[in-house]
């Protein structure tokens, strides 16, 4: 029956997490909330979210229970030895044993991943890996659904500045013929 609260409790969880989520209207929102939600919710040491970059180096955007300093530390885009994770680790001094990684994916877009801290070095049961793996998919939704709606907020704006330019050139326009007639009439007096 135990395992059953377990997954009663991660179900609610998750619904909270959603909730928050779904209020957040930019990116980095959404990363601090995911943040916060992991780290008052999950046993682990440390939380962390990195992003990749368009020249494929990860940069740590969001720590938690880690010092402050780890905010912005990179690896190269040729990182496959896990530089920065063992970095990080070594940042916990001494209280994290393992990592466990959750990619931020959704609609073909990768936004970063989650990063775990644990201080046990052996796998997460069941329950605690679906939560942890759920956590991370919701997150990646609302970041697609953040950063697409930037791109709404900007193609709305572009097209309000276009509207705006014509309109400005239909009145001058307008101001141009009217004061072709004025001229035309001064020429022609009756």
């Amino acid at each position: 029956m135990q395992s059953r609260l377990d997954s009663i409790a991660a179900i609610q969880v998750l619904v909270d997490l959603s909730r928050l989520l779904a209020e957040a209207t930019v990116p980095d929102e959404v990363l601090a909330r995911l943040a916060d939600a992991a780290s008052g919710r999950l046993d682990v040491v440390a939380v962390v979210v990195i992003g990749v970059g368009d020249d494929g180096a990860t940069r740590v955007l969001v720590a938690r229970g880690l010092p402050p300093e780890v905010v912005g530390m990179t690896s190269p885009a040729d990182d496959f030895d896990g530089i920065l994770v063992r970095r990080l680790i070594e940042a916990a001094e001494g209280r994290a044993a393992s990592a466990r990684t959750y990619p931020l994916v959704s609609g073909g877009g990768l936004y970063g991943a989650l990063l775990l801290l644990d201080r046990r070095d052996h796998e997460a049961d069941a329950v605690t890996e679906a939560l942890e793996e759920g956590m991370a998919n919701l997150a990646a939704v609302a970041l697609d659904k953040s950063f697409h709606e930037a791109e709404l907020c900007r193609a709305l704006e572009e097209l309000r500045e276009s509207r705006e330019a014509l309109l400005r050139a239909e009145r001058l326009k307008a101001l141009g013929e009217m004061a072709a007639v004025v001229a035309h009439e001064v020429r022609n007096p009756l």
